[in-house]
């Protein structure tokens, strides 16, 4: 029995175009913005920019000096994680502290694992969807 090639292409396209729905699909979960609070340092945006997902935050806690950054991450699983741009590493690190509390509405994170700079590991936010 012989086997069309054309069926193979179209085979292989609805499995590569199954593939890249999930991995939207879950990337997808947190588009948009998130609050905490009304201050500066307090919104997190989550985009596709430049065919990388994108976490735009604002690192200072000084309204009258922003410092924002984006940076690359994941979300599989309910998993997030952050690439993180150190010289020793490219690799993405997860932040095993987050959480939902309300799927695709609310979710909670621990501070440190959001902010580098912060010292305290008892700090925690939770981000609503606006």
């Amino acid at each position: 029995m012989r086997i069309s090639p054309a069926l193979v292409v179209i085979a292989f396209a609805f499995i590569f175009a199954g593939c890249s729905k999930e991995d939207t699909a879950a990337e997808s979960a947190l588009y948009g913005t998130w609050v905490k609070g009304n201050q500066a340092g307090d919104t997190l945006r989550f985009m596709r920019k430049n065919n990388k997902y994108i976490m735009l935050q604002n690192e200072s806690f000084n309204a009258g000096m922003p410092h924002y950054t984006e940076k690359e991450y994941r979300f599989r699983n309910g998993q997030l994680s952050i690439k993180l741009y150190a010289p020793i590493s490219q690799e993405f690190y997860p932040i095993d502290s987050f959480s939902w509390t309300q799927v695709g509405e609310e979710f909670t994170i621990q501070g440190i694992q959001l902010f580098m700079f912060m010292s305290s590991t008892m700090t925690y936010f939770t981000y609503r969807k606006l």
